[in-house]
């Protein structure tokens, strides 16, 4: 019989006893889990966002897989080296093309400092076009990376040994490209092609050093 209160039974009554002690424990519980972080939890939750746990300013998110530097002869392959100096607001040392330059248009330090792009890119490239593998440095880009997205991480800075990068732009493709394999550099065009970095704090880049999302940005 109908509560002549409510206008609800019984059961409906005991339904929506269930829903609101089954909400306030699942509350309960996100607080819990979230720690330190449950304002960000409900928050993302109130606005229909997904939560994205904040772990990238302290966990690892990639390696440097292997290091490459440009010849001073264009269109020389590039060698394999086990570690790079860079410097702040010129590039990699010792690298005769790119070091030090200055932009024509802006009469500043190019943003052309250093290169970086993921194996994981690469390896998608190669099964595109057929091939077992591009063998390393084939791409010309100074930092081959794995683990990590790099278009994702654009506008942002990056901790790589004890040096600071701040990841500025995607690259473009150059002919360089069809000359690995035809098609290459076709592939390549919007943004897979890795992106170009500038050096905002000095230091040593070795292979298998790890790659962390820096912890506060420095002034550029």
């Amino acid at each position: 019989m109908p509560d002549s209160t409510s206008g609800e039974t019984p059961a409906a009554t005991h339904v929506t006893d269930f829903k609101e002690r089954a909400s306030a424990s699942f509350s309960l519980r996100l607080h819990n889990a979230a720690g330190s972080n449950g304002s960000n939890c409900r928050l993302a939750i109130a606005t229909g966002q997904r939560h994205k746990p904040l772990m990238m300013s302290q966990s690892i998110v990639g390696r440097v897989a292997s290091l490459h530097l440009h010849p001073a002869k264009p269109g020389a392959p590039l060698p394999s080296v086990e570690f790079i100096e860079v410097v702040a607001e010129k590039g990699i040392e010792g690298e005769p093309r790119y070091f030090g330059r200055i932009s024509q248009s802006s009469h500043e330090p190019s943003r052309r400092q250093v290169s970086l792009i993921e194996r994981e890119q690469i390896a998608r490239h190669a099964a595109a076009l057929g091939l077992e593998t591009i063998p390393p440095g084939a791409v010309r880009a100074n930092i081959e990376t794995s683990g990590l997205d790099l278009i994702e991480l654009l506008g942002r800075q990056i901790e790589v040994g004890n040096a600071v990068l701040l990841l500025c732009e995607p690259r473009t493709p150059c002919g360089k490209m069809d000359a690995v394999c035809n098609g290459l550099r076709a592939l390549m065009e919007n943004n897979r092609q890795g992106v170009l970095a500038q050096v905002v704090k000095s230091g040593r880049i070795r292979v298998n050093d790890s790659i962390r999302l820096a912890k506060a940005a420095l002034p550029v």
